[in-house]
């Protein structure tokens, strides 16, 4: 067994403009990134990047535990196993599971996709958050064919209003999906569903809380707008209980706690009939890397576009990440794709 050391340090990036979701304003970005490296000097980097509102831990915390990893129960053969075995947090198991990924694709000279079971290059759809009529034209104009908007935070005249113009200024070949961020009632939700769903929407994303029943879900699901499960849906377990109430399920590798329980729900959605969407959890290059493999892991039919085109939105991301050239994201190269240490 190689002998492995691991580093940690940390990153912050202002927002290029503040982000108003209905858990509140996020005006900035920080986390921790992980590299993972053997005696050869072959690494892997992860990144462990809780966010307020979100993540069940705080980014103390994450630090906290990380610094007491001792790199001997880790195992670049098994990097899921073993680091479920150190009953981390999410994010720090996300962090340190992806940077083992990385480590072993770097060793074997394959990618992290074809090692989660999945091809090996190509390509992944993805979608755009934007915010105003000239976000969504510059976006169609660089080839982005489905746009996410954030809904629940102004009244729903005005959200419908901003939906309504961006629809007619994209046409009707162009995807559009809201995202609530569970932010109303399931009196709210049905009423901002039975108007916007009259512009023709892909889907809407956590319309209803995490503390919304069963039931709810399914009434709310007879609308007749395809319904998507984010933050309700951090484990397999859950997400089965939930799985009547939905037609799609969103997958943030780094709040699941890693690439492949990622993978794995990923795939147990598609097994009962229901799409899926991988997102990054606006995080820097490295967070949308990992997510980026994930999706590639799960490439087919069901898998729609991905909301991994978050770049845009720091202002100092401390890896480039992957970049999306006409409405794509090109898995390549070797472990997660990415070419020059950040460490």
């Amino acid at each position: 067994m190689s002998a492995l050391s691991v580093l940690v340090r940390p990153w912050r990036s202002e927002l290029t403009t503040g982000l108003s979701t209905a858990v509140g304003r996020i005006p900035q970005r920080a986390g921790l990134l992980i590299e993972v490296q053997d005696e050869t000097g072959a690494w892997g980097v992860g990144e462990a990047s809780p966010l307020e509102g979100f993540s069940s831990e705080s980014l103390d915390e994450v630090g906290s535990v990380l610094t007491q990893v001792s790199p001997a129960f880790l195992r670049v053969s098994d990097p899921a196993g073993s680091v479920a075995a150190l009953g981390l947090p999410p994010t720090a198991a996300h962090g340190l599971e992806q940077a083992l990924w990385g480590l072993r694709g770097r060793q074997e000279g394959r990618l992290v996709a074809e090692l989660l079971g999945g091809e090996g290059s190509g390509e992944v759809a993805v979608s755009r958050l934007v915010r105003s009529v000239d976000d969504a034209l510059r976006a169609v104009a660089q080839g982005i064919g489905t746009l996410k908007l954030k809904v629940g935070v102004d009244g729903l005249d005005q959200e419908y209003a901003r939906v309504r113009d961006i629809r007619a200024a994209v046409g009707d070949q162009v995807r559009i999906r809201l995202d609530a961020n569970g932010a109303w009632s399931l009196a709210d939700a049905k009423a901002a569903l039975e108007r916007l769903g009259g512009v023709d929407l892909e889907l809407v994303e956590q319309p209803l809380g995490t503390g919304a029943s069963l039931e709810d879900w399914l009434e709310l699901r007879g609308v007749g707008v395809p319904i998507a499960a984010d933050e309700s849906v951090r484990d397999e377990q859950s997400m089965m209980d939930l799985m009547p109430g939905i037609d799609v399920v969103v997958l943030k590798p780094m709040f699941i706690g890693g690439l492949q329980a990622a993978v794995g729900m990923g795939r147990r959605a598609q097994a009962e009939g229901r799409q899926v969407v991988v997102t990054s959890s606006l995080g820097s290059g490295v967070d949308r890397y990992g997510a980026l493999h994930v999706a590639a892991a799960l490439r087919g039919p069901s898998l729609l576009p991905c909301g991994l085109d978050t770049g845009g939105l720091l202002q100092d991301d401390p890896c480039g990440g992957p970049a999306a050239s006409g409405g794509f994201m090109r898995i390549c190269g070797v472990g997660l794709g990415l070419e020059e240490r950040l460490f």
